[in-house]
């Protein structure tokens, strides 16, 4: 697994971590408050996290014939910086970040693939998040969409 993919695969996994620590805060969203408000809210839900366990499903399409993949582990997260994803099924692997270094482990290919974290200024939004850095509030611009029920 090269380096591209590494990077690619945690920033896939950080779209889970900020539907993971959504979810409180999405319950309150029928209160009729505002998309800033809410989005404060989330920010605040996600800074008070310091770390957590879960587990996960993740399902891809990908490819030329858009072949869906799907795959389930667990997750451990200290902030800042900190965690592993352990995939169990359908193949183990591990992907492990100590914050300033990421590894990616496959079994079967018998080989770790080593990449440094990049640096702030460097870093997408989601590695962002990742690392306990992320500012909802500042990084996005929040508005609330219509219902289509």
């Amino acid at each position: 697994m090269n380096r591209t993919r590494v990077s690619e695969r945690f920033m896939r996994l950080s779209v889970v971590l900020v539907v993971l620590l959504s979810l409180p805060v999405l319950g309150s969203a029928q209160t009729g408050q505002s998309a800033e408000a809410l989005a404060k809210a989330l920010q605040a839900r996600y800074q008070s996290v310091r770390d957590f366990t879960a587990d996960f499903v993740q399902i891809y399409r990908g490819g030329v014939l858009r072949t869906e993949t799907r795959e389930s582990g667990t997750v451990a997260v200290k902030k800042p910086g900190r965690m592993r994803w352990t995939y169990t099924s359908p193949e183990r692997k591990e992907f492990v970040s100590d914050g300033l270094k990421m590894y990616a482990y496959i079994p079967e290919d018998k080989q770790v693939t080593v990449s440094t974290v990049p640096a702030d200024s460097e870093a997408p939004t989601p590695v962002l998040f990742l690392a306990g850095k992320g500012d909802l509030v500042k990084d996005f611009t929040a508005e609330k969409a219509e219902s289509p029920v």
